[in-house]
């Protein structure tokens, strides 16, 4: 899978409303996102990845650095697409970002209750740091955890010759 950076609106949109499909007990916020809304939020700084096979766009989540912290969102994969690894690409793409920025974590918030995705992110190192409750763009309450973890700087090595 190629990962990249887009602003493609309607591509974010269409990926995320096919992957969020599933979370409908109660129904994700994300199915209501519109082009508008991504459009307003890249406007703000917030950025989106995507990735591509050889089937086209597969797989996408979005992301905003502040504070130290690459704090990702909506990660996305076609349901046809699952269990191929691309999640975890997705995060280590992420956690490269975050290197090249020089930020310190990354993070991101999962419903307590989706336990396929809470080990997901702690697949990948993240930890839960904090439980807490929200409530959705619908009005559903819901428990949320907030998964963090400490990005490793590169180290770079040399060769020294005497």
């Amino acid at each position: 899978m190629i990962i990249v950076h887009t602003e493609n609106e309607e591509l974010i949109v269409e990926l995320m409303h096919e992957a969020f499909k599933e979370y409908m007990n109660p129904p994700s916020s994300a199915i209501m996102e519109t082009e508008r809304d991504v459009k307003k939020a890249l406007a703000r700084g917030q950025k989106a990845i995507v990735g591509l096979n050889n089937e086209g766009p597969v797989a996408m989540a979005r992301y905003e650095i502040k504070e130290g912290t690459l704090t990702f969102s909506r990660v996305s994969v076609l349901p046809t697409q699952r269990g191929k690894g691309y999640a975890k690409k997705l995060v280590a793409h992420l956690e490269n970002i975050a290197k090249q920025q020089s930020v310190q974590w990354i993070a991101c918030d999962v419903r307590a209750n989706e336990s396929r995705n809470v080990h997901l992110y702690e697949s990948c190192g993240m930890h839960i740091e904090s439980t807490f409750e929200t409530t959705n763009l619908l009005g559903h309450q819901m428990p949320v955890v907030h998964m963090k973890k400490k990005v490793q700087a590169q180290v770079e090595s040399y060769a020294v010759q005497s």
